[in-house]
């Protein structure tokens, strides 16, 4: 479930949201999430995959999404909102994206 494919980093976004809606259910979908939050080149896409991985917490595997991106992300705003997010209930807090 490469999210990648899709060529409209707009498109993406609205994917990453989608799918968290329905993640509780398919572990799969996590896994898609954390990929993009790895991976996508658009920040706006690694921005929506960190905000579904910071509600899906507990989820061990959004949470290792989350603590990997805290380390790695190179956008600096993101990065401190991944960290953030990690200790406030799971909120990514407002950006400017």
């Amino acid at each position: 479930m490469a999210l990648s494919y899709e060529p409209d980093p707009l498109v993406r976004v609205a994917v990453v949201g989608s799918l968290r809606m329905l993640a509780a259910s398919d572990a799969r979908i996590v896994d898609a999430i954390a990929d993009a939050l790895a991976e996508d080149p658009d920040v706006r896409v690694r921005a929506a995959a960190a905000d579904a991985c910071a509600r899906l917490l507990p989820n061990p595997r959004a949470r290792q999404a989350l603590d990997a991106a805290a380390e790695r992300e190179r956008d600096l705003e993101l990065r401190e909102r991944i960290r953030n997010a990690r200790t406030s209930g799971g909120y990514l807090s407002p950006g400017s994206r």
